[in-house]
Formats: structure tokens, sequence, C-alpha cells
């Protein structure tokens, strides 16, 4: 059953440290606990946490190597993790951004520090994740427009051109209506100029565009009917 609170895994191998994290995040979040580096990467990717707390300085596996063994997973590699350090050197924060980490939590802790910091990548990771997920929303729904675009275009007795941004009106599609109407294929004119697409074999005096059909069309019409319907 998931938890109804979003769920952070505190590592440390300080019982003292473990107790403060836990009375100052157990009210608003639901906690595990790992003592170690290899506890922790199994809780990770059985549980994958909302944020990771992770100590610096562990026997065996130090924060440092889980941390990028779970960024180096998929699973886990988009789990914020924060290290908690009783130091404060440049090289050591380096060290930590370098490896995937988003924040430090400096020993003793501030409890308003830790909850606020806690706070604000719990909120940034789930923001992330719903601009994610509706950016592939998105996408789906632009690939079903377009091959609902591709169905209609193929149905439809004409060729598409890019007029206003292309001078040249060069033949970008070449529809299978046309095709089934004319003899055109995609080979005979795309990329040529609307006026310039050589007529396929076969089928000399077809032309291309709906508007020189049209025209070929009423003039057949025209000499058909008798001469009192051709009057103005």
């Amino acid at each position: 059953m998931q938890p109804n609170k979003p769920v952070v895994l505190v590592v440390d191998d300080d019982p003292v440290n473990l107790d403060i994290l836990v009375q100052t995040l157990e009210q608003d979040y639901f906690l595990i606990i790992a003592k170690n580096g290899k506890r922790a990467l199994d809780l990770a990717f059985s549980h994958h946490p909302d944020l990771i707390l992770l100590d610096i300085l562990m026997p065996e596996m130090d924060g440092f190597e889980v941390c990028q063994r779970l960024k180096a997973d998929k699973a886990t590699e988009g789990i914020p993790v924060i290290f908690l350090s009783v130091m404060e050197s440049p090289g050591q924060k380096h060290r930590g951004f370098e490896v995937g980490g988003v924040d430090y939590v400096t020993k003793p802790f501030h409890a308003d520090e830790v909850l606020a910091r806690v706070r604000t990548h719990i909120t940034n990771k789930r923001l992330r994740e719903e601009l994610e997920s509706h950016n592939m929303l998105i996408g789906m729904e632009l690939h079903e427009k377009s091959r609902q675009l591709e169905t209609l275009m193929n149905n439809l007795p004409g060729l598409a051109y890019q007029g206003e941004h292309s001078p040249d009106r060069k033949v970008r599609f070449v529809s299978q209506g046309v095709t089934r109407l004319t003899g055109y294929t995609p080979e005979h004119g795309a990329g040529r100029q609307v006026a310039a697409c050589p007529c396929p074999p076969g089928r000399q005096g077809a032309r291309l565009g709906n508007a020189g059909k049209r025209a070929q069309e009423e003039r057949a019409v025209r000499t058909d009917l008798p001469d009192h319907h051709l009057m103005e």
C-alpha cells in the first residue's frame, strides 16, 4: 500500500543523527531508515522514495558512491539526494554536486533548515514529474494529429506545397489521391516547383494542382454544351 505522505529515505550510521532527523520529519513524511550504503541502495530500489537524505562519511560505502550508483540506474536517477555532512569544504560540496546531489545539510542539524530543504526538493521533483507527464501527453496528441492529417492528405486529390514561406512553391507532399488521379508519384513531384513538375510516362497532358485540373474540366464542359448554352 502506498503511503499518503511523501517518502523520505534517511541514511546515517549515527543513531543520534537518525533520532534528530526522525523527530524533525516524521510528522510530514513517511520515513524509511538505513544505517549503511548497501542497505540504502536496497531500500531505494525497492521503495523509490521521493527524496534521500544521505550521510557522506559511512564505513564500507560512502555517500558519494551510493549517490553515483543511484544516478547510474534509470529507476532511481530522478530521486533528489541531499547530502548530510559535518564538513563544509568547497571541494566536498563540489564532489557532491558532481556525483548528482542537489543540496547539502550541515551537521549539527537545524530543524527549520532541514524541513525547508526537504520540502523544496520534493516540490521540485513533483513539478518536474508533472511537466514530463504533460509533455508526454502532448507528444502523444501530436502524434495522433499527425497520423490523422497524413490519412486526410493521402485521400485528397491534390498536393501540398509551402506557399507563404516558399516563394518557389516547391512541392512538399504528393498525396495518394494525386497518384490515383494523375499518375504522379512522390518521386515525380516532391521537391519540384508546382509549374515545373514533368508529366509521368503515359500521362501526357496531366496537370498538377487543383486549379489547373478545374480549368481543364470547365473547358471540356463548355466545349460539349450546345451553342445557346454558351451565351453569356
